[in-house]
């Protein structure tokens, strides 16, 4: 199983998994941050290599449950740039699946108390640093809920 993979099934929110599964799915964290003993938030790390990329997944657990996640480092190859026609094919209200089969999987994304991230980026950003393409878009409830775009043409 891929570590997207991986990141996929863990559950957060009312169903989300406890610290012991997260760790049978994911191995040990790098890193552990205590963020407030009075509630019991805490952040867990891991940074894994990943087809020789360095991935980064972090968990938030509010009293032992993920409530949050998020990967960064993704290193999508994309068959073609994203450019702002693709982009306005979508609309708020399209389903999780229409993202992809438009734009594909994203860079980063994470998931906050059932709000879904995705974060494209223009791979001509790695040959030109000035360009710096973007596509962010939230999902609750398995629809678009906020479309936004940087500098695509």
């Amino acid at each position: 199983m891929s570590l997207s993979d991986k990141y996929n099934e863990l559950k957060t929110g009312k169903i989300g998994y406890s610290k012991k599964e997260v760790i049978q799915l994911l191995g040990e964290p790098t890193s552990i941050q205590q963020i407030d003993d009075t509630s019991q938030v805490a952040s867990l790390i891991w940074n894994k290599m990943d087809n020789g990329k360095s991935i980064v997944i972090q968990v938030t657990f509010e009293k032992g449950k993920a409530s949050a996640k998020s990967i960064q480092g993704l290193d999508i190859d994309r068959k073609q740039l994203l450019t702002k026609k693709d982009y306005n094919k979508l609309q708020n209200g399209d389903n999780y699946n229409r993202v992809l089969n438009v734009l594909g999987d994203p860079d980063d994304y994470s998931d906050t108390n059932g709000i879904k991230t995705l974060i494209y980026e223009s791979d001509l950003s790695e040959a030109d640093p000035t360009y710096d393409a973007t596509i962010k878009i939230e999902i609750a409830n398995d629809k678009v809920i906020s479309l936004e775009q940087q500098n695509l043409k």
